[in-house]
């Protein structure tokens, strides 16, 4: 009787000690899997904000340049809100800097050009100024935007265009 509780013993001891080297080697095997999937996720938080203010400011500029095509001339603009009016106004200011700390880590450009288009295709080839065999479309301009920022040391960025027309 002794005997049979004592090759229990020794069987369980052998088990216990597999069980735990297989599950320190599944532990070690998805520990840097979950390890890069957290640092995904922060740049992902980074990457993605990025593209709500860089977004923003394509909207609101088109938004700015549809309603008021003449008073905007090509040039960097800045984004200003004014909240002292009813309903609440946005503008683009003209300045030679970016607009800087956007949700504290951002800076973002927002450029306006005229588009100049071949004289007798009609095709785009450029921005202002124009050569010789193309004019300047001024019904026509392209917005561009980039934001910026540093993470962890290392500058990026993010940008976009829209070409957009007034007729």
């Amino acid at each position: 009787m002794n005997k049979k509780i004592t090759t229990i013993k020794g069987f369980v001891l052998i088990e216990a000690l597999i069980s735990i080297v297989i599950l320190s080697m599944i532990a070690f095997s998805v520990f840097p899997i979950v390890s890069f999937l957290v640092k995904k996720s922060g740049v992902s938080k980074y990457e993605g904000r990025a593209s709500l203010v860089l977004q923003e400011g394509i909207e609101v500029s088109y938004n700015v340049l549809i309603s008021d095509w003449e008073r905007y001339a090509d040039g960097r603009y800045s984004i200003f809100v004014d909240e002292t009016l009813t309903p609440v106004t946005w503008e683009l200011v003209a300045t030679n800097s970016p607009d800087e700390n956007i949700d504290t880590i951002f800076s973002r450009t927002i450029d306006v050009y005229t588009i100049c288009r071949n004289i007798t295709t009609g095709v785009n080839v450029g921005l202002a100024p124009c050569t010789g065999d193309s004019h300047e479309d001024r019904s026509t301009r392209l917005i561009e935007s980039v934001v910026t920022w540093n993470e962890a040391g290392i500058n990026k960025d993010i940008e976009a265009s829209l070409l957009i027309a007034n007729f």
